[in-house]
């Protein structure tokens, strides 16, 4: 192999890496007096191009992950979350608990309808739209969130209470089975449909969204990535799924290799440890509450807050 070459497959290595133009062109001016003082060829002085770009590189960032899933199974995933609490409470109330276990009120119906729809969106909302490739709605998701629980605890309280309809624990069961079979369902078919698309031009706008969206890379980082790619699938006349392998792994490799980049707010360590602190100390006093109370069947919700919590803060802990 040429000197030539080797330089031109090391600078896109190094650019798959994050180093920018300028280090790159330094550590090549490096690397051709290394190679012509040596008076060996390229691959023998200085290795192979891709092993060259990852020394100079350096180590990637391990704390900024990605949850690798689309928008839908985001979604989906929280929709079943919620599903499953639910079957859990309805299955511990009808153990310990009265009967019929939801009375439907106007009250009740709408209060709950935002209450459900302010927790989908604080929990799944915003890296569902991170992953769709829309970041800038995503800083939305929080507030948004907030304004509906609070609206939902307000109108709970203001609405008429008079009943509407009534539900005993078996038809809720049953219900809910359903609807978590049917999610479950959903699930499995979009992983199965994960495939990547197959005309180039449309792989590498994909490319692209998914840097944005799910790695958190800016615009112009993810547009230079995805310029680089285009320009050596051209030169080495090939098709980017043959060079790159999958496209999922392929952004996850081009954005572990970025060490200046850095997480959303709400998933960086200190804002996630605070705030399951928070909700976990929230489960604690409705812990005491119910127990004071005597509802002993209320007593999973709590408990699942605590436990919920107190794991998610752990782990939040340990990467600061």
């Amino acid at each position: 192999m040429t000197f030539e070459k080797w330089r031109s497959e090391a600078k896109t290595e190094l650019g798959r890496r994050g180093v920018d133009d300028d280090t790159a062109e330094s550590l090549l001016q490096e690397a051709r007096s290394y190679h012509q003082d040596s008076g060996l060829s390229a691959t023998e002085a200085l290795g192979e191009p891709a092993e060259f770009a990852t020394d100079a590189a350096g180590p990637p960032d391990g704390r900024a992950d990605t949850q690798n899933l689309t928008a839908a199974e985001h979604v989906l995933g929280a929709a079943a979350t919620l599903v499953f609490l639910g079957f859990v409470v309805t299955a511990v109330r009808a153990l310990f608990g009265a009967d019929p276990q939801f009375i439907a009120s106007p009250a009740s119906l709408t209060g709950g309808t935002l209450l459900v729809t302010a927790g989908m969106l604080f929990v799944a909302g915003s890296d569902a739209l991170r992953a769709a490739g829309r970041p800038r709605w995503a800083t939305w998701c929080i507030p948004v969130s907030a304004v509906l629980l609070i609206a939902g605890v307000v109108l709970r309280a203001r609405l008429p209470k008079n009943e509407l309809f009534s539900l005993s624990a078996g038809p809720i069961l049953l219900l809910l089975l359903l609807t978590g079979g049917l999610l479950a369902f959903f699930i499995v078919r979009e992983r199965r449909q994960r495939q990547d698309p197959s005309e180039p031009e449309a792989w590498f706008a994909q490319l692209e969204g998914l840097l944005v969206g799910r790695h958190d890379l800016p615009r112009d980082r993810a547009a230079d990535l995805a310029a680089e790619a285009r320009a050596h699938i051209a030169a080495v006349g090939s098709d980017p799924q043959a060079e790159f392998g999958s496209l999922n792994s392929y952004a996850q490799s081009l954005a572990d290799s970025l060490p200046d980049r850095s997480l959303p707010w709400w998933r960086r360590p200190g804002p996630s440890l605070v705030a399951n602190l928070l909700f976990a100390a929230m489960g604690a006093v409705l812990l005491a509450g119910y127990w004071s109370d005597g509802e002993t069947w209320r007593l999973i919700l709590p408990i699942g807050m605590i436990v919920i919590s107190g794991r998610l803060a752990f782990g939040a802990y340990r990467k600061l």
